[in-house]
């Protein structure tokens, strides 16, 4: 049984069209499935932790020759994924076949993913590899007093680059770069936007409990799984999906006429060899700032907080049939 979770709206609209061309092959093969149509972060969670909780009566359901017990396939974009992944209670047992239909698609760009929504039926009757990556967890307390804590396969970042993220909610632009083919542009245009509205913070960052940096002017810190976030940017160029360790990218103390050099260099991971930049790397990060600041996992946005802490959780990776 494989489990679908579809984002309808992915690439304004199109998630849908390419589900039900989909879906027509599927019952054409008579194959085994459901289908759920995402509605909202707090639904999809709940209905990915009812089918994914594990069961010893059901072991003899999983995937021959392998441990799998719960397989699903996410149509549609980094988001999705996203909520996916918060909803799984045992990742141990569970596999995630990924189509890509979002607009930056930084995952299946890390993961060297090449299917395509059109390849989708070949890609779920094909052999599959799997590839186990590590992920994420951030929490915190938002400035409204609420006790916040989310997965991510991607990244998770502070400030700047998470304020570009918020900014592309609900945003007509995005949509109209969907429509033309150009939806990984998002990011860049949002990012022009809050270079002007992304306030001044100070921030002391400790790595593993014990190194500790202060930095007077954050412009964003963004701990990272996979290479590439907000449609192509590889942050953290070495980054290392398997090695158990978070690649960070602070960027601070960075004037706004300064920004507009350094950021397009991101582009091609050149921005680190400007004196605005600096890697690290860690197990565990924690962040305080002066005030709140956006936060982003993957490129979803649970709200400002001054204090965030990233570290890996139990069961700390997941895997993708490729």
């Amino acid at each position: 049984m494989i489990h679908f979770i579809i984002n309808p709206t992915s690439r304004s609209g199109r998630g849908i069209h390419l589900w039900e061309a989909l879906k027509s092959q599927l019952d054409g093969a008579q194959m085994a499935y459901d289908c759920y149509f995402t509605k909202s972060y707090e639904e999809t969670v709940s209905y990915v932790a009812g089918i994914t909780a594990f069961d010893q009566d059901d072991a003899d359901l999983a995937l021959p020759g392998r441990k799998f017990l719960h397989h699903i396939a996410v149509l549609g974009g980094d988001g999705t994924v996203n909520e996916v992944l918060n909803g799984v209670v045992d990742r141990e047992h569970t596999c995630i076949s990924y189509l890509p239909t979002g607009s930056g698609n930084d995952l299946a760009r890390s993961i060297g993913l090449r299917s395509s929504a059109k390849e989708a039926f070949s890609h779920l009757t094909g052999e599959l590899k799997p590839l186990t990556v590590d992920v994420g967890r951030v929490s915190g307390v938002d400035e409204n007093g609420v006790s916040v804590s989310r997965m991510f396969a991607i990244s998770s970042g502070i400030g700047f680059d998470a304020a570009a993220c918020a900014k592309s909610t609900g945003n007509g632009a995005k949509k109209l770069l969907n429509r033309i083919g150009l939806g990984k542009l998002t990011y860049l245009a949002n990012a022009l936007v809050c270079l002007f509205q992304t306030p001044d913070s100070s921030c002391t960052i400790t790595l593993d409990d014990k190194t500790k940096l202060t930095r007077a002017s954050l412009f964003f810190c963004v701990s990272m799984i996979q290479k590439f976030e907000g449609g192509g940017f590889p942050f953290c160029p070495a980054a290392d999906s398997q090695d158990g360790m978070f690649d960070v990218c602070v960027v601070s103390d960075i004037k706004k006429r300064h920004v507009s050099y350094v950021l397009p260099l991101a582009l091609f991971g050149k921005h680190t060899i400007t004196r605005f930049v600096q890697i690290l790397r860690a197990k565990k990060i924690e962040i305080e700032t002066s005030i709140p600041l956006w936060v982003h996992t993957d490129g979803e946005v649970p709200g400002k907080f001054s204090r965030i802490v990233i570290e890996q959780p139990e069961q700390g990776h997941i895997t993708f049939l490729l």
